[in-house]
């Protein structure tokens, strides 16, 4: 994250050299690990304390001052803000290309953080599978529209949760009909498909999967 983000800011600040003689964007410097642990530990932390604007958090009033100012200035954190990024954009193979990647920005991330959840976690015997959306309004195509969801438009995921606490153990992010490649002799649908991959690892392990009417039909035995 830090190595991609200076990149970045590199890349853009040599294509965009004429800013403003007051744009925060002047002042750039590169970041380092420890200052982009500390951002994404204000992200986590706004989580948690919601306020109405971003000005917010960074508020000088004795009753409801916090630490993020003594963390960092807001012109800092915006600017991490703007340049925050995870791959470089340089390798991205633009759509209708061999090896076209939509999560490419993202690819990292899901690489390192996949295999986490399952690892560190012994899930109980209720298992459950079901679709869940990231609120999203910006333009990708691959944005779905759920009117039945609490989040409606957004980006869909097939999530894989321990049924008693929640914990998320598998999530796929849904960018089409390729996210599940069905083998044209196979019996399943492609719904069936979702179930069967993200459930392989745990497969004849004493669990029980619950689902709604995701799947409505399913000849393959799972326990």
């Amino acid at each position: 994250m830090t190595m991609h983000t200076n990149l970045y800011a590199a890349q853009f600040l040599a294509e965009h050299p004429g800013f403003g003689q007051y744009s925060r964007f002047r002042k750039w410097r590169e970041t380092n690990t420890a200052e982009m642990k500390a951002f994404v530990a204000l992200q986590r932390a706004m989580g948690i304390n919601n306020k109405p604007e971003l000005e917010d958090y960074w508020g000088k009033y004795w009753l409801t001052r916090n630490l993020f100012c003594d963390v960092m200035s807001r012109n800092r954190f915006e600017q991490l803000c703007g340049f925050k990024h995870f791959n470089d954009n340089t390798t991205r193979l633009q759509r209708g290309q061999d090896g076209y990647d939509p999560l490419h920005k993202v690819r990292p991330v899901l690489e390192i953080v996949d295999p986490i959840y399952p690892s560190v976690y012994n899930p109980g015997k209720e298992l459950a599978l079901d679709e869940s959306m990231i609120k999203y309004k910006d333009r990708i195509f691959f944005r779905q529209y759920m009117p039945t969801k609490p989040t409606k438009l957004g980006i869909k995921t097939f999530a894989l949760c321990e049924s008693d606490t929640g914990y998320g153990l598998q999530f796929v992010v849904y960018t089409g009909r390729a996210t599940f490649p069905v083998d044209q002799s196979s019996p399943l649908s492609m719904t069936e498909q979702v179930a069967v991959d993200i459930t392989k690892d745990y497969v004849n392990k004493g669990h029980v999967l619950f689902m709604d009417n995701f799947i409505r039909h399913h000849n393959c035995s799972w326990h």
